[in-house]
């Protein structure tokens, strides 16, 4: 596994996407992983299949981890998420799929949910799903950076009051 590690600046970076989704209470879900802390949230996506166009690999994700096709991609924001992953991650993913990764750079999208469905979550990638307002962001986006890149994608791409 030294070897693993040692070489980890030459590895690429995963191709990853993001959803900034909208319900039509103009309401964003995040989503708990299942390895998560109570506090620790995210915005639902996931990895970029190879041959997958990004759009694709959103939606498929979105179908996978929350159980519906009910979701519509709205745009794509001109920001990109990069960072390194922790080294036991790096091995982590190497021992589970082979893969060779030092982190991960994330595109960005707006999407709309259009159904008053109940999202089914898969309870063997996510511990917990919620609906929250715009202003109750920030208490859910609590790693290092996320407030703030989602914060710039909210601004490029949610045109309405943004007092939600």
């Amino acid at each position: 596994m030294n070897d693993l590690l040692n070489n980890k600046k030459t590895y690429p970076y995963r191709q990853g996407v993001i959803g900034l989704v909208l319900n039509n209470k103009n309401q964003v879900l995040v989503v708990q992983m299942v390895d998560y802390q109570e506090n620790e949230w995210r915005l639902p996506g996931g990895g970029v299949d190879p041959g997958e166009t990004l759009g694709k690999a959103l939606l498929r994700e979105l179908k996978e981890e929350l159980g519906s096709s009910d979701f519509e991609i709205i745009a794509e924001s001109k920001y990109k998420t990069k960072y390194d992953w922790p080294d036991k991650f790096i091995v982590s993913r190497f021992e589970k799929k082979g893969e060779k990764f030092k982190g991960q750079e994330q595109s960005q999208f707006l999407v709309k949910y259009n159904s008053d469905k109940d999202l089914i979550p898969d309870r063997s990638e996510l511990k917990n799903v919620k609906w929250v307002s715009i202003k109750d962001l920030p208490k859910y986006l609590i790693f290092p950076g996320q407030w703030d890149i989602t914060k710039r994608v909210i601004n490029e791409l949610v045109s309405f009051n943004k007092s939600t």
